[in-house]
């Protein structure tokens, strides 16, 4: 009798090099903040109204800190960042946040 195989699963397991990670052309590296900016936007935080800084990522220079709340504009994306965090881009294209500690903000 015939057979029909509907799931057949395969698992390879094999030895690579690491690959190699490049700093990512950054527009904004020899730029500063200010260059990034477009300007603010009202939003609603828990129930409140805040003023939000907007930037656009593609133009953030590695290692500048932005203060919360913020909206990080990319093509495929927007990035909140929440009233009591920072955030920085760095060399390799990633966006960090971080939580401020209370009293530091």
């Amino acid at each position: 009798a015939p057979v029909d195989v509907v799931v057949l699963r395969v698992r390879g397991v094999g030895r690579v090099d690491p690959p190699v990670l490049r700093a990512a052309h950054v527009a904004g590296l020899k730029r500063g903040l200010a260059r990034a900016h477009r300007g603010d936007r009202d939003i609603i935080w828990n129930g409140s109204p805040a003023k939000a800084q907007v930037f656009e990522r593609d133009e953030l220079p590695p290692g500048e800190k932005i203060a919360g709340p913020g909206l990080i504009l990319d093509p495929g994306a927007t990035t909140l960042l929440p009233p009591g965090w920072s955030g920085a881009h760095d060399a390799l294209g990633h966006f960090h946040m971080e939580r401020v500690p209370k009293g530091r903000a």
